[in-house]
């Protein structure tokens, strides 16, 4: 149970134990206004499994998290054989959670669906139309955290670069997306490191949640996976 006091703390109740943790009033400038029920975010470091062992010890000694469970997410592009309209190539991109192996994410254009995971080997049957990057895989842990699952995974596939890590704040109690936003706000500003490099992908008038047939009123996974799925495109984590 996450409660706001007065003044400049906010009070978690974990495992029975009451933490007291400052709450600053001039919050980072990577900490943005708008969150939602699940926010998305890319830490970008030079050791990536250090970065994620440290991060590992800190929600272990800190919060209190003596259980945690494994996280994986597997992330694939797609490209069109065929160029489209203006010389373009069409990309795909695919995204699956060991918590649910059966389904998946397919965005392709502007449009974004939960599927059977049999639709990504239907995908990859049709050669004469797709072809496609290998599959990055992140691996890692969820953390229960309160009324919060925080989850954080480094990316494990050789054909990857990059040594940073995802961080993925689910906040379960609501189902509207603005309940939350100071609540994540503020939770956010205790589990990421002060000095640490946060890229976050934002929604806009480009790239909105209605422009993919999402609702803008109820937050689900699929949001989450158009999140991890624009962050991706923003960092080129899948060419």
């Amino acid at each position: 149970m996450v409660n706001q006091a007065p003044g400049t703390h906010l009070h978690i109740n974990v495992a029975k134990s009451r933490y007291i943790i400052p709450n600053p009033l001039n919050l980072p400038t990577y900490i943005k206004l708008l969150f939602k029920l699940w926010v998305v975010l890319l830490f970008k470091c030079g050791n990536g499994p250090l970065a994620l062992q440290e991060f590992h010890s800190k929600m272990i000694e800190v919060f209190a998290c003596r259980n945690p469970e494994r996280w994986a997410i597997a992330a694939k592009l797609f490209f069109g054989t065929k160029t489209i309209a203006g010389g373009k190539m069409k990309m795909a991109y695919s995204i699956l959670y060991n918590l649910s192996p059966t389904r998946i994410f397919l965005l392709s254009e502007d449009t974004i669906v939960e599927a059977e995971r049999e639709m990504e080997s239907i995908l990859l049957k049709l050669k004469n139309l797709w072809t496609h990057r290998p599959t990055v895989n992140f691996e890692g842990n969820a953390y229960n955290v309160g009324d919060f699952i925080v989850r954080a995974a480094n990316p494990v596939s050789a054909n990857v670069s990059y040594k940073g890590m995802l961080v993925e704040v689910e906040y379960l109690p609501a189902v509207h997306p603005y309940v939350a936003n100071s609540l994540l706000r503020e939770f956010l500003t205790m589990i990421v490191p002060p000095t640490m490099e946060v890229v976050q992908w934002e929604p806009n008038e480009e790239n909105s949640y209605s422009k993919v047939g999402l609702s803008e009123e109820v937050f689900t996974r699929t949001h989450t996976s158009y999140q991890y799925i624009m962050l991706f495109k923003k960092e080129n984590l899948l060419l």
